[in-house]
């Protein structure tokens, strides 16, 4: 198998088809993440789509990304529909400046707080596709 080389135009970088690498710290916080979710966790994945994150993915949805490096340390977590409404002036999701996204970004330390948000989001994920 060959390697597949490109270029982002808008990112303004090379791109290929090498496998991307799980940062282990940015691992770890997931895989504690992990009991706490009310789902089967056999359905829960960490993954590495992107050099610049990892990703938790329910069923194949990314639910949770996570940077936490020495320069930059934030987690974005998936929003049900009802939550977005909710809690577009929650002082917790004060790093996510458009409510509009379904991701919404706060600091890593407030990840005990994210829990209900994320479950709400797996339930209504469920009950879409049934």
């Amino acid at each position: 198998m060959g390697i597949k080389i490109g270029f982002d135009f808008l990112k303004k970088k090379v791109i290929t088809n090498e496998e991307k690498v799980i940062e282990v710290s940015e691992k770890s916080i997931l895989e504690k993440m992990i009991p706490k979710l009310e789902c089967d966790p056999d359905n829960l994945q960490i993954v590495a789509n992107s050099d610049d994150y990892t990703t938790l993915q329910y069923k194949q949805c990314d639910i949770v990304r996570i940077k936490y490096t020495d320069n930059a340390k934030w987690i974005k977590i998936r929003m049900s529909i009802a939550d977005m409404k909710a809690e577009i002036d929650n002082p917790l999701f004060v790093l996510q400046n458009k409510k509009t996204e379904s991701m919404w970004k706060c600091n890593v330390d407030d990840i005990d707080k994210l829990y209900p948000y994320l479950n709400h989001f797996i339930k209504q994920f469920d009950e879409v596709n049934k």
